[in-house]
């Protein structure tokens, strides 16, 4: 937490690091009246971050102090103000360049020298200020996030017992169509329930900087059949057909992670399509990258809203065609994960026409490795 400011109610506390102790003593008494006033001893060995307890520091010209101050990010924005002479014109120019804040040329009156001192102890007010709220809204953010990460952990096991719940219902409860639909719904607030808590913990991890990648080859081909596998009894609830386009290109990606990737855009895809559509998945090879396309026959994402598609939390006019749950949160995920794989993330699409999602990645040539080696 930064030093608070002087108040309207304490003089503004100032300290001088002037080589001519004699000029120090006369600027001192000038003014003592109004500020409190700390020299630097000779023999004193300046201390940076003692430097911070002040609110401006003034020196007499000694620009090797100025450039050590401003080298220092703990009092980077403290202000300086220089006092100089009139034929010191050049050395005026370096100050500045170097990030002095003002620059007192004398003789001056000394009164208009106090106003430019007490205009520089309330710029620094103002800044403390700031450094305060940000500080505060950085501590709320971390209480939050530990909260969140504590829901959701503590949420894993109820959801797992439902799910547990669910099974043995499967096997208990007559086969009649209003149990079949009681238990559709049951499986679907699991699923949502499930989505959320990882789509969460997910995002924490990929915002402290905490997700690490296994990076192996992973070839296009077999990474597509593994999601259409995954993916098609979902996609036959809405009579939704999984096509298999080009399989080009091998990667070296985190499977799992890469999987996640692809997962969240096939499901998104079957989730805004209407019944009896077609989704295709495909890979093509062009220049040394490879990219992966998730093509859908949905509503489409209206041109003003694309720039929103990827952040968090993002709620777009498209809906679900079946009332099916969105987090939000799935997109930015896919983003952040394609971006830790050097990787880039977009979309083409036109209103009412239909979604292309696309991913690309560097191709993997095991020989260009091989030479490398």
């Amino acid at each position: 937490m930064p030093k608070e400011t002087a108040s309207l109610s304490e003089l503004p506390h100032l300290f001088f690091l002037f080589k001519n102790t004699e000029v120090s003593q006369v600027v001192r008494r000038l003014l003592e009246p109004d500020f409190k006033v700390t020299n630097k001893r000779e023999e004193e060995k300046l201390n940076h971050s003692d430097l911070a307890n002040y609110d401006v520091v003034i020196i007499d010209g000694d620009l090797e102090q100025l450039k050590s101050i401003r080298a220092n990010t703990a009092v980077i924005d403290l202000p300086i103000l220089m006092m100089s002479s009139p034929c010191e014109a050049g050395l005026q120019v370096q100050a500045f360049d170097l990030g002095v804040n003002d620059v007192v040329v004398m003789p001056l009156p000394v009164d208009v020298l106090k106003a430019r001192i007490r205009r520089l102890v309330k710029a620094k007010q103002r800044i403390d200020e700031k450094q305060q709220v940000i500080s505060f809204l950085k501590t709320a953010y971390e209480k939050k996030d530990r909260f969140l990460q504590i829901v959701t952990h503590d949420l894993k096991n109820p959801v797992n017992n439902v799910r547990l719940a669910h099974y043995f219902l499967q096997t208990e409860i007559s086969d009649t169509p209003a149990n079949k639909e009681a238990l559709t719904t049951i499986e679907m607030a699991i699923n949502t329930m499930n989505d959320l808590i990882t789509n969460f913990l997910d995002t924490a991890a990929l915002e402290k900087g905490k997700t690490h990648l296994n990076l192996e080859p992973v070839v296009m081909e077999d990474l597509i059949w593994e999601v259409i596998s995954r993916y098609s009894e979902t996609a036959n609830t809405k009579n939704i057909t999984l096509l298999m386009g080009e399989t080009e290109g091998e990667v070296m990606a985190d499977p799992n992670r890469f999987m996640q990737v692809m997962s969240n855009l096939v499901s998104n895809a079957i989730k805004f399509s209407p019944n009896d559509r077609f989704v295709t998945i495909a890979s093509t090879e062009t220049a040394g990258r490879v990219r992966l396309t998730v093509t859908d026959e949905g509503p489409g994402i209206p041109t003003h809203e694309q720039s929103a598609l990827f952040e968090p939390f993002s709620k777009l006019s498209p809906r679900p065609t079946n009332g099916e749950s969105s987090t939000g949160l799935g997109l930015s995920i896919v983003k952040e994960l394609v971006l830790l794989h050097n990787g880039k993330v977009g979309l083409d699409s036109e209103e009412n026409n239909g979604c292309t999602f696309w991913v690309e990645l560097p191709a993997y040539k095991p020989e260009l490795e091989a030479l490398a080696g």
